[in-house]
C-alpha cells in the first residue's frame, strides 16, 4: 500500500468518524477491501473456513475501527488488529461451536493453500493419548502444588492468549508484571514436568 493510499484512507476514516456519513463509510470500505480480501483469503486457507465468513466480518470490522478513529495513528493498523482479533474469534466459534473438523469441509486430498500443499500435510501429527494423559496430570498435580501458576498453566493449555488470562486472573492488560507471573509460571511448570520425568 503506497504513502498516498494509506493517507488517503486515514482521512476518510477521519472523516466518517467526524460525520457519520454512509457515502465516506462506503467510500472508505471500497478502499480496504482489497485489505479485506486477500486477510480472508488467508485466513480461510489456515482454517478452512469459508472466505466469505471472514469477509463479511472483517467488512463489519472496518465500519467499527471507523467510528472511533481519531487520525493518530494509522487507520489499517486499527483495522488489522481488530481482524486479527475477529479472525480469531471466528476460527474458535467455527471449531467449539459447530465443532467443524479439517475433514468436514473439505476432501483431503484437495489443494487447499497457494504452495498446493494438499489439506492431508497440513494436519497436524497426531499426539499419542498417553502423552496427552500424562500433561494433563502433569498439569494437574502441578496446580494443586502452585494454585496460581497452575492456573496459568491450565489455561495455556487450553489455547488462551496471554491477554485473556491476564483479563480472567482480574487484571487490566497484558503488560510487563503479568509478563513475568507468566514467565515465571512457565518456568516452574518446566521445572516441575522434567523433576517428574
Amino acid at each position: 500500500m503506497t504513502k498516498e493510499n494509506r493517507e488517503n484512507i486515514n482521512a476518510l476514516a477521519a472523516k466518517f468518524a467526524a460525520t457519520n456519513d454512509q457515502y465516506i463509510l462506503t467510500k472508505l470500505y471500497y478502499a480496504v477491501q482489497p485489505y479485506i480480501q486477500r486477510e480472508a483469503k488467508r485466513q480461510s486457507a489456515k482454517s478452512m473456513i469459508p472466505k466469505e465468513d471472514y469477509e463479511s466480518i472483517f467488512g463489519e470490522e472496518v465500519w467499527n475501527a471507523a467510528l472511533q478513529y481519531n487520525g493518530k495513528s494509522h487507520f489499517m493498523q486499527r483495522l488489522h488488529t481488530r481482524t486479527h482479533s475477529k479472525a480469531i474469534d471466528i476460527n474458535r466459534y467455527h471449531l467449539f461451536t459447530e465443532k467443524r473438523s479439517l475433514w468436514k469441509v473439505n476432501s483431503l486430498d484437495s489443494v487447499t493453500s497457494e504452495d498446493g500443499t494438499p489439506a492431508m500435510d497440513r494436519i497436524p501429527a497426531p499426539v499419542s493419548v498417553e502423552q496427552e494423559v500424562i500433561t494433563k496430570l502433569s498439569i494437574d498435580e502441578f496446580q494443586q502444588k502452585n494454585p496460581k501458576e497452575g492456573v496459568i498453566i491450565k489455561l495455556l493449555a487450553c489455547g488462551f492468549s496471554n491477554l485473556e488470562i491476564a483479563k480472567a486472573l482480574g487484571k487490566a492488560g497484558y503488560g510487563s508484571k503479568e509478563r513475568k507471573d507468566f514467565f515465571h509460571s512457565r518456568r516452574k511448570f518446566k521445572e516441575h514436568f522434567d523433576a517428574r520425568a
